[in-house]
């Protein structure tokens, strides 16, 4: 687990890495323009390398959003996602470079070119400046200044192709690179390096177990903040008054999708994510918001009037936009299974077995009349977990429990790709369930028990 990045906070450490991948993008599309004749396998190869380096350049810029629309410190499933980013990011360029040199020692209509020859090895040059400035970053825990030039060139502005490599960068010194065994720690394990060695190669794999200690609290000192989940809401008994100011009212936003709409294909396209996201779930968010003020507006006035009407809308906005906030951070690409350690046990207790939970929600999820959802809920009071339907958002479920789990069966979250066939589209998500998150959320929840009634 990476520990410290000196005082660069995370937000600023997805930018340049954001940065970084496009560069080395936009230097395999270079080369394939300076020499047109280079073999088929290296251009299939360096087109490889472009698709795998926007993937992760877009993957930096969702974690960016999700971290500067968060509020409080950033939870240790964010964390450890964003760690394993930074890992990925710094194994792709270490094995890009070993590529590249082998591409200008094997490639002869490469060798024939002196002038492009030149512009590959500077493109090295640049990868391993990127990659000796994290090394630097990574192995300095005490710096309590950020270096002028960290990441982004004199100045503090993004690191430029002249400054790259060039050794004209300051703070970190000169551009060129102090070896790839440094960007490697001692005390990281061969499983990792295997485990990013096979997602550089796409090579199937299980999700790792998640670490619960944060690279982001620690580049933030904020310290380990293991009581908060994905969605900032932590223990549900409450947070810290200093956590987590107040939302003003009408201050509701959309929260940005922690992953790109088309990750959670082929089971969901990304036609269906877009518009389910930017447009559904930002209309609950504009209805919420709109509602809040005209009632501030109502008690301010003392006209009651409209009442009625406002408090409805409330009610729906409000569920709808907290539902599609859990949906999306309930589902993650390569997800499904079945859930492991406290969740799994618990749910042989309450259910029986996972089968008969999973046989449970899905008949419940196909039985929702119209529009609505179907739940995994903690009930404190009954000190169990139970299924739950709802209808439109807010209709038939008791208050005193916590979602943990929800499937969105209205028409929208399924048309485009499944038309009416819900069954179908029930089955495919089970491939997308997020298992880490709902266990984050149970492990939470679970704390808080009240005397049955």
């Amino acid at each position: 687990m990476l520990e410290t990045y000196g005082s660069l906070g995370p937000h600023r450490v997805l930018e340049d890495i954001r940065f970084w991948k496009l560069q080395e993008a936009e230097h395999t599309s270079m080369i394939q323009e300076l020499v047109p004749m280079l073999e088929p396998s290296y251009v299939a190869l360096l087109q490889q390398w472009n698709a795998l380096f926007r993937e992760t350049a877009e993957d930096a810029e969702q974690w960016r959003e999700t971290i500067q629309h968060s509020k409080g410190p950033v939870s240790p499933y964010i964390g450890t996602r964003v760690d394993e980013l930074v890992r990925t990011a710094i194994a792709q360029s270490q094995e890009y470079v070993k590529h590249l040199q082998l591409l200008t020692k094997h490639s002869d209509p490469l060798k024939k070119h002196s002038a492009a020859q030149k512009n590959v090895k500077h493109m090295i040059r640049q990868s391993e400046y990127f990659l000796d400035l994290l090394s630097r970053l990574e192995s300095a825990p005490e710096m309590t200044e950020a270096p002028a030039g960290a990441m982004s060139g004199a100045g503090g502005g993004q690191v430029t192709r002249s400054e790259a490599g060039s050794g004209s960068g300051s703070g970190l010194g000169s551009g060129s690179s102090s070896g790839l065994g440094k960007v490697t720690p001692a005390a990281r394990s061969k499983e990792k390096e295997e485990r990013v060695y096979l997602h550089i190669h796409g090579i199937a794999q299980e999700e790792p177990q998640l670490e619960r200690v944060s690279l982001l609290a620690a580049a933030s000192n904020l310290g380990p903040a293991v009581d908060l989940t994905a969605t900032q809401e932590g223990v549900w008994s409450g947070l810290e008054p200093s956590t987590v100011p107040p939302v003003p009212i009408g201050g509701h936003r959309l929260p940005p999708l922690p992953y790109p709409y088309s990750a959670l294909e082929p089971y969901m396209d990304a036609a269906t994510i877009q518009v389910h996201h930017a447009v559904h779930h930002q209309r609950y968010v504009d209805g919420l918001n709109q509602a809040e003020i005209r009632l501030a507006e109502a008690r301010e006035c003392g006209d009651f009037s409209f009442l009625r009407h406002w408090q409805r809308a409330l009610d729906l906005h409000g569920a709808g936009h907290y539902l599609h906030t859990l949906f999306w951070h309930s589902m993650k690409p390569k997800g499904g299974g079945e859930p492991k350690g406290a969740l799994e046990a618990e749910m042989k207790r309450s259910f029986g077995s996972f089968e008969s939970f999973r046989e449970h929600f899905s008949a419940a999820a196909s039985q929702v009349e119209g529009g609505g959802w179907v739940l995994l809920v903690w009930s404190p009071r009954s000190h169990r977990l139970e299924v739950l339907q709802t209808e439109k958002h807010q209709y038939l479920s008791p208050w005193e429990v916590l979602p943990l789990l929800v499937l969105d069966v209205w028409e929208h979250a399924y048309y485009h790709q499944y038309a009416h066939d819900r069954s179908s589209y029930i089955s495919a998500w089970w491939n997308l369930v997020n298992w880490d998150y709902v266990e984050a959320r149970y492990v939470s929840a679970c704390s808080l028990r009240w005397p049955p009634l």
